[in-house]
Order: structure tokens, then sequence, then C-alpha cells
């Protein structure tokens, strides 16, 4: 009986101790050229992960950053501005008009929103629309 308790006791500090607390995580995706062919550019997203029971992951803090470089040169690419706050949507490099359009995806309690912004090559962020579901 006395290691009965002794196991159960074990069993639930480990099973409270899966996943206390929280860790980097980043992936790179959605490489696309520019408008012109001279350069590329990508989104790596970055967020806090820390695994529940089993083999489930918590996130939080989603983040996306465009990443952009010249491949033929053999440079590598460089960040541009600092990370958006939420989920990547979409993409687009205007290299030869001077901008990127990124859209991201947000969630905040229950609302979730999309927004597009129109990014210049030197980071400045215009606001094309917001929308909120």
């Amino acid at each position: 009986m006395k290691n009965l308790i002794l196991l159960s006791t074990l069993c639930t500090l480990t099973a409270s101790m899966v996943g206390c607390t929280w860790q980097p995580a980043f992936n790179y995706h959605t490489a696309v050229w520019s408008d012109d062919g001279t350069a590329v550019a990508a989104i790596k997203h970055t967020w806090e992960e820390k695994q529940g029971l089993a083999t489930f992951y918590q996130t939080q803090n989603h983040k996306v950053q465009i990443f952009a470089g010249d491949p033929v040169s053999g440079t590598t690419l460089s960040p541009l501005g600092t990370p958006r706050e939420g989920f990547f949507k979409d993409l687009f490099y205007m290299k030869s008009s001077g901008y990127y359009i990124l859209g991201r995806n947000n969630e905040t309690g229950n609302k979730q929103s999309a927004t597009y912004e129109m990014i210049s090559l030197s980071g400045q962020v215009t606001n094309i629309l917001t929308q909120e579901e």
C-alpha cells in the first residue's frame, strides 16, 4: 500500500511537470521571388511552445518576420524590420515598386483578424486592411 501511494505521488508530480516552461520555436516557409526575378523573400515564423500531456503542444506569442536577400550573389537572407504579431497568410515581393505585401492572421481571445500591410524595402509599415471577425 505504501508503494502504491508513493508511485501515485510520483506519477502525479511527473505529469504536472510535463511542459512546465515555454520554449522558443521557429520555422521558415513560403519563399517567393521578387517581381523582377532578382531577389528572394521568405517568412520566419516564431512562437513559444510547451508540451502538455501526450504529444499535445500549447503555443503562444506567434510572430512573423520577412527575410530577404539575393541568392544569386550568395548573400544570406537578412531580417526586415521587427517581427509582426500573428500567423503568416500571404507574401508578395514587389521589388521593382519598392515594397512587400504581408498578410497575417491574429487571434486575441475569441476575436480573429486578418491584416494586410505594405512594408517598404527599408521596413516602414503601412496598414492596407484589417478585417475583424
